[in-house]
């Protein structure tokens, strides 16, 4: 079938097109073979704000961000990644709400992503229960006493791996249509704000008066 909005092939069961990420409804997919729907305009890419919502990310923006937020940022690491899938697979999910329990719900995106990327290459899948079970067991080490709730920065480690797994399904999906989400100011005033945050409680920690 073809988009209307961009006028290119997509397969039959695409649910939004590959080349303008447009979601398909009645008025979006033209069935003609022979030649593609008329179009006026089409988007030159597809980024986080564009349907499906890939959110694509360098590993050095999400270790960067993890930390210096002591693990904050990874609630909304979550919710946009949780995002994005149900956009695309029209998944049965609330983002914000699975978001703020990734500690026992990190198995559920994990596991998707996994399965996705897998279908792609098969040498490119995930130990979803592994990574799943490391995020909880360093997440709940915050609760350790004085150094050992820094374990709970390691949360970061199993979450690298899962975010280059996504970046390679969008990447494969997309192809140079993707534009990955870079540093924007807000995201330097938290790392600044961050790194200061974080210096003190190092300090405060180790070198306590």
């Amino acid at each position: 079938m073809y988009c209307s909005n961009c006028g290119k092939r997509n397969p039959e069961d695409s649910k939004f097109c590959q080349y303008c990420g447009a979601k398909f409804t009645g008025h979006h997919i033209s069935k003609e073979t022979n030649k593609p729907a008329e179009h006026t305009s089409h988007s030159e890419y597809i980024d986080q704000k564009t349907p499906p919502y890939p959110y694509v990310i360098s590993t050095g923006k999400l270790i960067i961000l993890s930390i210096t937020t002591f693990g904050l940022y990874e609630i909304y690491w979550f919710y946009k990644h949780f995002k994005s899938f149900k956009a695309e697979d029209d998944w049965k999910i609330t983002p914000w709400a699975r978001a703020l329990f990734a500690t026992i719900m990190s198995y559920s995106l994990f596991k998707h992503v996994s399965e996705k990327v897998n279908k792609l290459d098969k040498n490119e899948g995930l130990n979803a229960g592994g990574l799943a079970v490391l995020y909880f067991i360093f997440i709940t080490s915050a609760r350790l006493p004085d150094p050992y709730w820094w374990l709970s920065l390691l949360t970061i480690i199993p979450l690298i791996p899962m975010q280059s797994a996504v970046n390679y399904y969008w990447n494969k999906k997309y192809n140079d249509k993707l534009k990955e989400s870079d540093f924007g100011p807000w995201n330097t005033i938290v790392v600044v704000i961050g790194s200061l945050i974080t210096l003190l409680a190092l300090y405060g920690t180790f070198f306590p008066e």
